[in-house]
């Protein structure tokens, strides 16, 4: 049962800002764009944050069946500590509105081939080295969850695992390119594109169920979302139907998917355990993480990219709750650290962007939605790739630079 805690008046508060900030940028912007629809579902999660206060569906609280882990009482500085670090990330892609977005640069064939195809054979590498373990994983996602590490051995041995690697520094281009193809129009550009999308979809559904994780699945619907609203008035009605209706159907079983995950890890009160587990970050942060006992200097976020090994056996609070973007940060360099490394971090990609225009390249669309997704999973944390990652990052990004006819950018 939701109930109203005695500090619900600061989750309130919270929500607001995010809230307001998503009107007055729906405002600003002439209605809803890439930028207000992420302060709309940030909103979302601060909402969800407000429903499981104080209620045992808060799963680190102190009503919890998992124990009390919280080691502070809510208050509004932690949650200020957020906003205003989001509003800095915010300032890399302040400058575009995706609703004067009127065209993108079109992509050399060879570019545009190469990323695709490349694409594809991750895809299929991935399905056919882990398809038996997902359909056994789907057959108990309970189980699943607990023996994931198990679950998600690879049939095709270390290929299946580069895949994987390979999948993640591509992973921006994967929501871009079918819908690219489907801007360029033409039977065949409309039928790789279809193609591309379903076998995006499934993949992802192999690689949520080798883990019992609604996220992977969850993310890669959102992320599709926002590459959608961001071409929209770029694609014919017609094909803007279709893609509806692909999305709706994907909508549908995910959430069938989800609630099997969920009904096998939680049981009967799933749904409200759900509410919880996007409730969360807003919650975590100021309760578990404000006023850390040691800052590790850099060595959680070099870790992630696996540049360094991370001794978590000394450390005082475990580092997996969801946390927040800014809260990653925090972890390594406390408040005023993490607010310069993230401005510094806005400094670099603000400039590879750049300010908005009527005309895109892909190179910079990359980046943007590159930013755009850190946005959104940043609700949760900051998704880090291996390094290795990374490189694929900015291989995709110059074989589109490389690849773009400049000629509409340059009139």
């Amino acid at each position: 049962m939701f109930v109203f805690g005695d500090r619900m008046y600061i989750l309130i508060i919270n929500f607001l800002l995010y809230f307001i900030t998503f009107i007055k940028v729906y405002k600003r912007e002439g209605g809803l764009t890439i930028n207000s629809g992420i302060f709309l579902f940030i909103s979302f999660i601060a909402l969800c944050g407000i429903l499981v206060y104080d209620t045992e569906y808060y799963l680190w609280g102190d009503y919890s069946g998992f124990g009390g882990f919280t080691r502070n009482e809510m208050s509004f500085i932690p949650l200020l500590f957020l906003y205003i670090a989001y509003l800095i990330y915010y300032g890399i892609i302040k400058r575009i509105n995706s609703n004067e977005v009127e065209k993108i640069a079109p992509l050399k064939p060879w570019a545009l081939n190469t990323i695709y195809y490349l694409n594809i054979l991750i895809f299929i590498i991935i399905i056919l080295a882990f398809r038996d373990s997902a359909s056994a994983a789907s057959l108990d996602f309970g189980e699943a969850y607990d023996d994931r590490d198990i679950l998600a051995s690879s049939q095709l041995g270390p290929l299946g695992a580069y895949a994987m690697t390979i999948t993640a520094g591509l992973s921006t281009s994967q929501v871009l390119i079918p819908l690219y193809l489907l801007k360029e129009k033409g039977f065949k550009n409309y039928v790789k594109s279809i193609i591309f999308i379903l076998i995006f979809f499934y993949a992802s559904y192999i690689r949520g169920s080798l883990i019992a994780s609604r996220g992977i699945l969850f993310f890669s619907l959102v992320y599709m979302m926002f590459a959608f609203l961001f071409f929209y008035k770029m694609l014919d009605a017609k094909i803007r139907k279709i893609i509806i209706t692909i999305l709706l159907v994907i909508l549908v079983l995910f959430g069938i998917v989800s609630v099997a995950i969920s009904i096998g890890r939680f049981g009967e009160d799933f749904l409200l355990l759900i509410v919880g587990y996007f409730g969360e970050p807003f919650l975590n942060f100021p309760l578990i993480y404000w006023n850390y006992p040691k800052f590790l200097g850099g060595d959680y976020l070099l870790s992630s990219m696996g540049l360094t090994t991370l001794e978590t056996s000394y450390l005082e609070v475990a580092v997996y709750y969801f946390r927040t973007l800014p809260g990653t940060f925090y972890l390594d360099f406390g408040a005023i650290g993490a607010l310069i490394f993230i401005a510094c971090y806005s400094s670099f990609f603000k400039r590879i962007i750049g300010r908005g225009s009527s005309v895109m390249s892909m190179d910079k669309l990359l980046i943007y939605f590159y930013i755009v997704f850190g946005f959104i999973y940043g609700v949760f944390g900051f998704s880090a790739y291996g390094w290795s990652g990374y490189v694929i990052l900015i291989l995709n990004y110059y074989v589109f630079k490389l690849g773009t006819i400049r000629t509409d950018l340059e009139n």
